[in-house]
């Protein structure tokens, strides 16, 4: 896939990056290439899939990007895994973290909410409570972070 790719081949190199993580899901080239892919083309196969079956992929493709503090596009590849599966809560907590480095707060609320709602968990608890912190409503910022002290 990375041949494919140095050569600006870039479909082959998706398919073949593709090919590569049904293999072994873990391999982290093959991200590597889908991400690069994307940032070079601004296209992606995998956002014309609607299957199961890339959700890994593709949630994988927005942590890379993520990392890469490519946060809009990454925040693309989120939505499409929760048009996917909208009961992801790592990926609507994820999302909600993006939205807020893109100050865009009320998405970011928005997205925390929707992960706890999915599925109580730390991390979405933990946001939203610190989102009420910054937004100086200190009695939700409690509330949230009390619910972490005494489930976790």
């Amino acid at each position: 896939a990375t041949k494919y790719y140095n050569e600006q081949n870039f479909s082959m190199a998706e398919t073949l990056a593709l090919e590569e993580l049904s293999f072994n899901p873990l391999n982290d080239n093959a991200i590597d290439v889908l991400a690069a892919v994307f940032l070079k083309t601004n296209q992606s196969v995998l956002l014309q899939k609607n299957s199961a079956k890339y959700l890994d992929t593709i949630r994988q493709v927005a942590v890379m990007l993520n990392k890469l503090k490519m946060f809009s596009q990454a925040r693309i590849f989120y939505q499409k895994a929760l048009e996917i599966n909208p009961r992801d809560s790592v990926a609507w907590n994820n999302l909600g973290l993006i939205y807020e480095t893109l100050l865009d707060d009320e998405n970011a609320k928005y997205c925390y909410e929707k992960s706890i709602n999915v599925k109580q968990n730390y991390e979405g608890l933990y946001n939203l409570g610190i989102y009420y912190r910054k937004q100086k409503d200190t009695q939700n910022g409690i509330k949230f972070i009390n619910i972490i002290c005494v489930n976790w």
